[in-house]
């Protein structure tokens, strides 16, 4: 127990010393945060022209109360919690169109806030994909505030509603 537990010291000292001796990289992720995301809607809500709605609940903190917001909805025959790639999505909408902005935009206050993130056909996927349709869909949401990022990934349903 006692060796466990000097080993396991040993190597957080080491990964801590690692971390703070490499230099920052811009494109590097932020580190896994303390942001929570809970009770998503079991379904998305899209219309025939392109848009959809997510519902959820989140709590984050930043100083100034500022964070960032990612909602995407991808659909295609591989897409998963496990392979989130764009690359092999035929349909995908996300909050690309309106970055942090309306209603796409956190409180980071440390309170927890309900919000109805707005997706579009993604502006940076090829416009004449088709809208996305009727059956399953990964939902990803990623917030980010002061203390790094918190990432929510689940498959759900796509109902398709009157514009």
């Amino acid at each position: 127990m006692r060796r466990t537990r000097t080993i396991l010291t040993a190597a957080v000292l080491a990964a801590a010393g690692l971390a703070t001796a490499a230099p920052a990289n811009a494109e590097e992720p932020p580190p896994p945060g303390t942001a929570t995301i809970t009770q998503v809607r079991p379904v998305v809500l899209a219309t025939p022209d392109g848009s959809a709605s997510v519902l959820f609940h989140y709590t984050c903190s930043s100083p100034d109360g500022s964070g960032h917001l990612y909602v995407a909805v991808k659909e295609g025959p591989g897409i998963s919690p496990d392979n989130t790639s764009s690359a092999g999505a035929v349909s995908y909408s996300s909050t690309n169109w309106q970055v942090d902005q309306g209603t796409n935009a956190l409180r980071c206050d440390g309170s927890k806030h309900l919000l109805k993130a707005s997706l579009r056909k993604d502006p940076y996927f090829p416009s004449e994909a088709p809208a996305l349709s009727a059956g399953r869909a990964l939902v990803q949401i990623c917030v980010t505030d002061s203390t790094g990022l918190s990432l929510d990934y689940s498959m759900k349903p796509v109902v398709i509603t009157r514009s």
